[in-house]
């Protein structure tokens, strides 16, 4: 016992591997239960950077302008809708397009939601989203017209959409 009092300064590189491992081990545990990757095909997004700079350089040629509102639940509606309304450079109001958003909480980017959205006034585009918790949501619009395409992503604070926090 004496002599494991006396080298005790030996016993330092010991603890410190052991709470190295433990630490290691501690951090796959918790990355394995929080399911991994939470960006589906993120290694095809990644391999796919080329498109998405040609993309990106298409908006600042379109200079399309995406304004997105979040109408609550209320005595109207049962479930929260999403409303974006698309103008192009000069203001009008670009119609009869195809537009699809993916609304992903950021916390909780399991629950992602894909819908295509419906014109309901020349220009403008909803849809029921039917969101379950509150806090930061990403929206991630794709608009098709007449052969061009325009992408975009909007992040918002949203509340009152669930009783569910992130």
């Amino acid at each position: 016992m004496k002599s494991l009092v006396r080298n005790r300064w030996a016993l330092v590189p010991v603890i410190m591997l052991g709470g190295s491992v433990m630490l290691g081990v501690v951090t796959v545990s918790v990355a394995m239960r929080s399911g991994g990757e939470s960006e589906p095909d993120y290694y095809r997004k990644g391999a796919a950077w080329e498109a998405h700079r040609a993309q990106m350089a298409q908006n600042g040629a379109l200079a399309w302008t995406l304004t997105p509102s979040i109408l609550p639940v209320g005595e109207v509606r049962m479930v929260p809708e999403i409303e974006v309304a698309v103008t192009d450079k000069h203001g009008v109001p670009i119609e009869t397009a195809q537009v699809q958003v993916e609304v992903v909480p950021i916390k909780s980017a399991d629950a992602r939601l894909k819908i295509t959205l419906r014109e309901v006034r020349p220009g403008v585009y909803g849809a029921a989203c039917p969101m379950r918790v509150d806090g930061l949501w990403e929206l991630r619009f794709t608009v098709t017209s007449r052969g061009r395409v325009f992408a975009d992503v909007v992040r918002r604070v949203i509340r009152g959409v669930g009783g569910v926090r992130p």
